[in-house]
C-alpha cells in the first residue's frame, strides 16, 4: 500500500511563508538556518526536556519532526549527533513463586491508563490519576502510597485532586515535609531528605553506560526513615513471596547487590559517586547493531533498522485502535494548533493572554518546601524575592496601564492568582509568563513579611498550576497544560 511520503508533505504543506507564520520569524532567517544546519556537519536538533516544553498537546508529533531533521542531515548514531543511550547490566531480581494475590494484582491496568489502548505509547499518565480514582477505573482504589509526591498542589484542577484523596479509603504519604497533599493523608511517614538517604541512578544523556550513587552526607536529623528501607521492613514483616521477592535488609543492600553484575571495584564506586564505561561504539548502517539504535523499541512494526519518516508503528497502533487504516497525516511528522492559540475561541476574546509557566533554577524540584536561601535569590533576573511575578511586554503593559512592580491579578476560566508586574520587552506582546515553584502553603514563620503571610493563609508566593486544566494528550499520554488563556488586571478593578 502506498502512502504519502514525508518530502511531498513538507514541500506542499510546509513552504516558507507558512512555516514564518507558525513561528513568527521571518522567512529568510527560517531558510539560512536551515542551510547551516544542512551543511555544517554534524548537526544536531535536540528534543526540549524541561517541564512545560512539550506540554501544548502536540509533543508526539514534534518528537518526530525533531527526529525527522537528524535522520535528513545523517546525524543519527555518529559523532556530535544523536547518541542512543547504553545502560549497564544489572543482577537480575530474585526468583520466587508469585501467589495469587500478586497474580491478580500484577494482571490489573495501571491506575493512570498508561499503556491501555487508547494510551498505547504512554509510560505514564500521572494527571489522569485523580480522575480515574473519581471515576472507579479501571478498578475501585482502596489504598494510595504517595512517595515525595504533592499532586495536590502539581495537579490541582479545581480541587480534583483532593476529592480522590478523600474518596481513597486510606492514603499514606511517605514525604519529608507536611505539604498539600501530606496534608490530605490518614498516615504520614516522615521520609528521610534526600541528604540522608542511599540512592543510585542510570547516568543519561552521554551514550555510554553509567551509575550514579547518592549517599548520606548526615545522619537523619529527624525521627524519620528512608521509604526504601520501610518498604523492605513491610516485606520482610509480611513474609511470604514478597519477602523471597525483596530479601534486602536496606536499600544500600539491594543497590550493592543488583549493580553486583557490572565490573567496577565497590569500594572505588562508593568513594567516587559515579561509575561509567567512558566508551561509546557508534553502529554502522546496515550492521547488525544498527537495529538496536533505529527502531528498537518497536512493538508493532518491523525492528529492520529503517528510520520511519512515516511511522509504520504509528499506522499499526493506529490501524487496531480505529478498527480501519488511518489518515497518511496521523503516521507523519505534522503541526497542530493547541487549542488555547485558536483565536475564535470564547476565551480568546475573554483571556486574551497565553500564559507560559516553567520551573527555574533557583526553586529546586528536589525540595518540596520552602529553603530561605533560595527564596532570597527566587527572582535573581527581575530583582523580586518571596513572591510571585508575571512578565509582560511593555506594549501589553502599556494597554492595560499597569507599572512595574504593580499587583495584579492572574485570571484564566479556572482561577486567579495575585502577582507582580515585570515589564520584559523578550515576550511576544500576547504572551505572559509566570514561574512555577511558589505557592505553597506553610506554617513556619521565617522570611519576609512572614506575619502577613500568617493572616494571609501562610502562602509564599502562587501557585501557577490553580490557573490550569490539565488534560492529556492522545497516544503518548503527554500532560497538556502550556499555554494557558489568562487576563490580567490590577487588584480591585474588576473585584468580583
Amino acid at each position: 500500500q502506498l502512502h504519502q511520503d514525508f518530502k511531498s508533505l513538507v514541500l506542499a504543506e510546509y513552504t516558507l511563508e507558512r512555516v514564518s507564520l507558525i513561528t513568527g520569524i521571518s522567512s529568510d532567517i527560517i531558510a539560512r538556518l536551515a542551510g547551516e544546519f544542512a551543511t555544517n556537519l554534524p548537526a544536531v536538533a535536540i528534543m526540549p526536556a524541561e517541564l512545560g516544553e512539550l506540554n501544548s498537546g502536540n509533543s508526539l508529533y514534534t518528537a518526530l519532526a525533531i527526529h525527522a531533521l537528524n535522520a535528513l542531515v545523517g546525524s543519527i548514531d555518529v559523532s556530535g549527533g544523536v547518541l542512543v543511550q547504553r545502560f549497564p547490566d544489572v543482577a537480575g531480581w530474585p526468583d520466587f513463586t508469585q501467589d495469587t494475590l500478586g497474580e491478580q494484582s500484577l494482571s490489573q491496568q495501571r491506575l493512570d491508563g498508561a499503556g491501555s489502548a487508547t494510551l498505547p505509547l504512554a509510560a505514564t499518565a500521572y494527571q489522569q490519576v485523580a480522575q480515574r480514582i473519581l471515576e472507579g477505573q479501571p478498578y475501585p482504589l482502596n489504598l494510595l502510597l504517595m512517595l515525595n509526591a504533592n499532586p495536590v498542589y502539581d495537579i490541582p484542577n479545581q480541587g480534583q485532586f483532593v476529592k480522590a484523596l478523600m474518596k481513597t479509603p486510606f492514603v499514606v504519604s511517605f514525604s519529608s515535609i507536611l505539604d498539600e497533599s501530606a496534608s490530605h493523608a490518614d498516615l504520614v511517614l516522615p521520609a528521610s531528605t534526600f541528604l540522608e538517604t542511599w540512592g543510585d541512578d542510570y547516568i543519561e544523556g552521554l551514550g555510554y553506560p553509567g551509575v550514579s550513587l547518592r549517599q548520606p552526607v548526615v545522619t537523619p536529623v529527624m525521627d524519620s526513615r528512608d521509604p526504601g528501607d520501610v518498604l523492605l521492613d513491610l516485606a520482610n514483616r509480611l513474609g511470604g513471596p514478597l519477602s523471597k521477592a525483596l530479601p534486602w535488609k536496606d536499600y544500600r543492600a539491594l543497590v550493592k547487590q543488583r549493580l553486583s553484575k557490572v565490573d567496577m571495584d565497590w569500594e572505588k564506586f562508593e568513594s567516587n559517586g559515579f561509575w561509567a564505561q567512558l566508551v561509546y561504539f557508534n553502529a554502522q548502517p546496515g550492521s547488525p547493531a544498527w537495529s538496536e539504535v533505529v527502531g528498537a523499541d518497536r512493538l508493532n512494526a518491523p525492528k529492520d533498522g529503517r528510520f520511519d519518516f512515516f511511522s509504520r508503528e504509528l499506522y499499526s497502533i493506529l490501524t487496531k485502535l480505529r478498527s480501519a487504516a488511518p489518515a497518511d497525516l496521523d503516521c507523519l511528522p505534522h503541526f497542530s494548533l493547541p487549542a488555547p492559540l485558536a483565536e475564535g475561541s470564547v476565551d480568546a476574546s475573554q483571556y486574551p493572554f497565553l500564559l507560559v509557566s516553567q520551573g527555574i533554577l533557583t526553586q529546586s524540584n528536589n525540595w518540596p518546601g520552602i529553603v530561605p536561601t533560595l527564596q532570597e535569590s527566587y527572582g535573581l533576573q527581575v530583582h523580586t524575592k518571596w513572591e510571585s511575578w508575571v512578565e509582560i511586554n511593555h506594549a501589553a503593559a502599556e494597554a492595560l496601564e499597569l507599572e512595574d512592580h504593580e499587583h495584579v491579578w492572574v485570571e484564566s476560566p479556572f482561577g486567579r492568582v495575585p502577582a507582580s508586574v515585570r515589564i520584559y520587552d523578550g515576550l511576544w506582546p500576547n504572551a505572559v509568563f509566570m514561574p512555577a515553584g511558589l505557592g505553597h502553603f506553610t506554617t513556619v514563620e521565617w522570611g519576609r513579611a512572614s506575619s502577613t503571610r500568617k493572616h494571609s493563609g501562610g502562602r509564599v508566593g502562587a501557585n501557577p498550576n490553580e490557573l490550569m486544566n490539565i488534560t492529556t494528550e492522545p497516544l503518548c499520554g503527554q500532560a497538556v497544560f502550556n499555554p494557558t488563556r489568562v487576563r490580567i488586571y490590577k487588584k480591585g478593578s474588576q473585584e468580583a
